[in-house]
């Protein structure tokens, strides 16, 4: 275990308020390029957004009511998830997918890195770039839904993180840091993530993902589903009424690296904890491709939280998932997307 990883974390925003005038965050993501924009005349309802998250709190995360009574929905919430769904419109998204975006508003998000020293040493360095991407993409989604971004970054290998991240503030975050260290997920998820953030007063549900690059190191086989497994099991027994929904589980892979892709299958598969996770079938790669971008990025945030996104892993687990998403042609595109980010570019085409 790394030092510190039984300490308690500091999350301190890499950069100072000073540096950040008030409504600079916001500007931030409108006048970012990543996307690209396009005005839609399709204008979202707060009443559309509504049924969207009440059908969600009903029909498949009824242990929600842990946090929003009786799925009683601050109208606030409700506001902020119809901008953030007409936002993304704007940004290119399509109308199904951002109304199912718009669940995000009930998750806070904590993401924990790989930072062994394949992430620099293998591929050139893109995998860093395409972390970079990825998570630049990932805090401006997720500062529409709340002001201040990502709840929380950490990296395996370092005592402390960052809190409150917004997408200018990646790159600092990634070209800065020291890349080495074992790849102890288990250990640190534990250490870093859910000793911190899951508590009997958590103020929202948790969304986790965790980006990885190879296959553990530094721990032994089984520690990640033991971790999960009694997460899960701490929450039931806390709050029977409300089963394990006070947190998602999602991981992702950058690289080629075969061990990733076998460890995020194995966990996806597990036969204990395979229904509280889900992985990103593809590399976080994909998400460069325009063609893909909002699929990949559904996939990977939503994943973990919706059950019809979850096994949008192939066409076959597409066909037989129960329909219960937001918008049924949604789980279709990521499915889709899914399988040509595995096609190679010939057959792509």
């Amino acid at each position: 275990m790394s030092e510190g990883s039984n300490q308690s974390q500091t999350k301190t925003p890499p950069m100072s308020p000073e540096s950040k005038p008030k409504g600079q965050r916001q500007k931030d993501v409108d006048d970012s390029g990543r996307f690209g924009r396009k005005q839609s005349d399709k204008k979202i309802e707060a009443t559309q957004i509504r049924t969207v998250l009440e059908t969600f709190m009903s029909k498949e995360k009824t242990g929600l009511n842990r946090f929003y009574k009786d799925e009683n929905l601050p109208e606030e919430l409700v506001m902020r998830a119809t901008t953030m769904a007409s936002e993304l419109i704007d940004l290119g998204c399509t109308r199904e997918l951002a109304q199912s975006l718009a669940i995000l508003n009930l998750y806070d998000l904590a993401i924990l890195l790989d930072d062994s020293l394949s992430m620099v040493t293998e591929e050139e360095g893109k995998r860093l770039s395409a972390l970079e991407t990825t998570l630049e993409i990932v805090a401006q989604v997720y500062t529409l839904t709340r002001e201040d971004g990502i709840g929380t970054i950490d990296f395996l290998n370092e005592p402390d993180g960052f809190a409150d991240v917004v997408d200018t503030e990646i790159a600092e975050i990634i070209k800065d840091h020291s890349y080495s260290g074992w790849t102890r997920i288990g250990t640190e998820l534990e250490a870093k993530i859910l000793n911190e953030l899951v508590t009997d007063d958590m103020k929202k549900p948790l969304l986790v993902l965790v980006i990885t690059d190879g296959d553990i190191e530094g721990e032994r086989d089984g520690v990640i589903a033991s971790v999960i497994g009694k997460c899960i099991k701490d929450q039931q027994t806390k709050f029977p009424n409300h089963a394990a929904h006070a947190v998602a589980f999602q991981f992702a892979k950058v690289g080629n690296d075969i061990g990733a892709e076998n460890l995020l299958e194995a966990i996806d598969n597990h036969k204990v904890i395979g229904d509280y996770v889900d992985r990103l079938p593809v590399g976080i790669e994909a998400i460069s491709d325009l063609a893909l971008k909002w699929e990949v990025l559904a996939k990977m945030l939503l994943g973990g939280i919706v059950r019809s996104f979850d096994k949008a892993d192939t066409p076959a687990a597409q066909q037989t998932a129960e329909i219960e998403a937001p918008d049924k042609a949604a789980r279709k595109r990521v499915s889709k997307a899914a399988q040509r980010a595995k096609q190679p570019p010939s057959a792509a085409a």
